[in-house]
């Protein structure tokens, strides 16, 4: 009696690829709301400690090429959203770097001043 092994082929299921990357985009949008709320509150450090997930979680969210999964550019636009929030949030990175830039600045002409005046 002859025997046969057939297997079944599961090919990926590309609606539920797309399901988890959305999901993920998702994540990373919140984290990246998150940040900027805390950044606005001049919680800075919340903002460190929640960037290096953060990076973590985009890596991982954009590891693979968007592919057919993306026919309706529903993942595309989800990207686009999160540049215009990165774009917010390294602009309130960038004014506070200049205003901790100026506080140095203003706290070494303060130094120098006393050391004249007490030389």
């Amino acid at each position: 009696m002859p025997t046969s092994s057939s297997a079944i082929v599961a090919f990926p299921d590309l609606g539920s690829a797309r399901k988890q990357r959305l999901i993920r985009l998702q994540a990373v949008h919140e984290i990246t709301s998150t940040m900027i709320n805390h950044a606005n509150e001049g919680s800075w450090d919340k903002v460190g400690e929640m960037q290096s997930r953060r990076a973590d979680m985009l890596k991982e969210a954009l590891s693979a090429p968007f592919t057919e999964a993306d026919e309706e550019g529903i993942l595309s636009a989800k990207v686009l959203e999160l540049q215009v929030q990165n774009t917010a949030l390294m602009a309130l990175v960038s004014t506070e770097k200049q205003k901790l830039k100026e506080q140095v600045n203003t706290a070494g002409h303060q130094h120098h001043a006393a050391q004249t005046y007490l030389a």
